[in-house]
């Protein structure tokens, strides 16, 4: 199953250790839901513990190799590549395209995943009982195409995302469409970049981009990343340590940070 205890955490000496922390398979087994309770999150790790990475250098060795990757590789060794248009452009090409969306468990809480015919275009968790608010929110986002429920192909993707690959290097890499502004474009393709385990600060971002006094922007496109967790807008926290907002939650931003931390 998907939902299950996000290994590490103990050994990390991550989790409160005045609150006891149900197994993700006793919640599931007594619940009959899908969702992990909430103090199953819950860290009492400090953010700043975690590696922070020189953005600017890995950006700039990109740029004097030629060969920037178009996307970076998932904790389960699953490779994404990012494929990328103009917000503009992609309004009008995306006439008469069929997305599929559905509901699947991860590690994190349901996930909902929506796929282009260019790749997965949508990755959030939304709250329990908010399936159908989500929907909506996908069909207002691309008001030309047909948005068709298929839940058990978001379980398959789900199960490529989250679950271990010990054949990923053999298998094609999941391919991500991203669209927006040539500014934001450019923070989501370095956000790719961020290694895992390490995390960078909304300034230094702006700075690897060369726009840095644009941190505000930053963070605004930062924010506004539809493709959870591929494209890693978790890995971004203040500059004074402190985790910061989600998208989703902070604390999910924290569990995903020491899932992966853990990992490293």
């Amino acid at each position: 199953m998907l939902i299950r205890e996000i290994r590490g955490f103990d050994e990390a000496n991550s989790l409160s250790a005045a609150e006891p922390q149900p197994s993700a398979s006793a919640w599931k087994s007594s619940h009959g839901g899908t969702n992990l309770p909430q103090k199953h999150w819950k860290l009492a790790g400090v953010v700043a513990s975690f590696r922070m990475t020189d953005l600017d250098r890995i950006l700039r060795a990109d740029h004097e190799s030629q060969g920037a990757p178009s996307g970076c590789i998932l904790p389960n060794g699953m490779r994404v590549e990012l494929e990328m248009a103009l917000l503009g452009e992609s309004q009008s090409e995306c006439e008469g395209w069929t997305i599929t969306v559905g509901f699947a468990p991860s590690p994190f809480g349901i996930c909902a995943i929506a796929e282009s015919p260019r790749g997965i275009c949508h990755l959030g968790f939304p709250e329990p009982g908010a399936e159908q608010a989500a929907l909506t929110e996908l069909s207002a986002e691309w008001p030309r195409a047909k948005v068709v429920r298929d839940d058990r192909e978001a379980a398959r993707l789900a199960h490529l995302i989250f679950e271990p690959a010990p054949d990923a290097g053999s298998v094609p890499p999941l391919r991500v469409f991203v669209r927006g502004s040539t500014f934001r474009i450019g923070v989501w393709q370095a956000l790719a970049r961020i290694p895992r385990g390490a995390v960078v600060s909304y300034s230094r971002l702006a700075e690897a981009i060369g726009q840095p006094r644009a941190v505000r922007a930053a963070a605004s496109a930062v924010a506004a990343n539809a493709v959870g967790y591929l494209v890693p807008c978790h890995r971004v926290i203040r500059g004074t340590g402190e985790i910061g907002g989600y998208r989703w939650g902070s604390t999910r931003k924290q569990a995903m940070l020491s899932a992966e931390a853990a990992r490293s």
